[in-house]
């Protein structure tokens, strides 16, 4: 026999190969394993619902924003309509003023303005802008 066969008959006998075989100790051996893959098989269940119930949250929480979108190009639809219907008064107010703040964008704009060919095209757009200003004669 080997050095180590010999220790192992020297301290334990020839009992360690009787209880590797004992019905008794393959069925506790086999119990601890079973054991330890119901645990892990329980701890998989925990994790996959935990994720589960995280991810649904997330939906949840996006559906309620695609729900508030939704109802948001709803209104605004509302108010494109309504828009659409005002008088031909208001509209013409609108867009007067407008105008008028494209005017002073302008104005800010044009002492930027460096070379004469900036400067002649600044002239002409305030004059364009100066005559849509202007209220239309009936």
């Amino acid at each position: 026999m080997l050095g180590m066969e010999k220790r192992i008959h020297a301290l334990y006998g020839d009992e360690v190969g009787k209880e590797a075989d004992n019905p008794k100790t393959v069925e506790r051996e086999t119990a601890g394993a079973a054991r330890a893959g119901l645990a892990l098989a329980l701890l998989a269940i925990l994790m996959a619902g935990a994720a589960y119930f995280g991810m649904d949250a997330k939906v949840s929480t996006l559906d309620q924003k695609i729900q508030a979108m939704a109802a948001m190009e709803t209104r605004m639809a509302a108010v494109e309509e309504r828009a659409a219907r005002l008088p031909e008064e208001v509209r013409q107010v609108l867009v007067a003023d407008k105008v008028v703040q494209m005017a002073r964008m302008a104005e800010q704009i044009a002492p930027a303005l460096t070379t004469p060919e900036q400067k002649a095209a600044m002239t002409a757009v305030m004059e364009n802008l100066m005559r849509l200003g202007q209220p239309a004669i009936k």
